[in-house]
């Protein structure tokens, strides 16, 4: 892959802000892929060359980035414990904006509210589609009444 390859090469040339942009990039299109377990090791290591890097933004950033891995896999304390790290880094270069912002900042409130959004789902859910045939009979009812584009929606999601 030209990802590893450009990352490898970084490494070699001691560029560890190109080895750790690198490694965020792949750790990003490998959760894209549905690779989750990889995007979660390249992103670990993306945070490791942007520690050899020096640069406080890389540090901030790339911390983020190992979060969200964490979180798409499960992981969710580690994943918790990860954005906390990097907020701290965050006020600690920037007091003024002590929070994380921009899409590290989308990404930890992603996590954080994460629980409240499947408590919503499993509550409605529950209320209104409490088993595939009493939702079939429902859209059935619902089609008559607006022409067919409840039916087809019904049928398109499978009840």
């Amino acid at each position: 892959m030209r990802a590893t390859l450009a990352m490898e090469m970084a490494v070699a040339k001691i560029r560890w802000t190109n080895a750790a942009a690198c490694a965020s990039n792949l750790s990003e299109l490998e959760l894209t892929l549905g690779e989750v377990a990889g995007a979660v090791g390249d992103a670990e290591q993306s945070v490791t060359y942007a520690d050899h890097s020096g640069d406080a933004a890389m540090r901030v950033i790339m911390p983020t980035i190992h979060a969200d891995a964490l979180h798409q896999a499960g992981r969710r304390a580690e994943a918790e414990a990860r954005f906390r790290e990097a907020e701290e880094m965050q006020e600690k270069r920037q007091p003024e904006y002590s929070l994380l912002y921009s899409v590290q900042g989308f990404r930890y409130c992603d996590l954080l509210l994460t629980e409240a959004e499947r408590a919503a789902w499993q509550t409605c859910v529950a209320a209104n589609w409490r088993s595939p045939q009493t939702a079939r009979t429902h859209a059935d009812a619902r089609a008559k009444e607006d022409g067919g584009e409840r039916q087809f929606a019904a049928t398109t999601l499978g009840f």
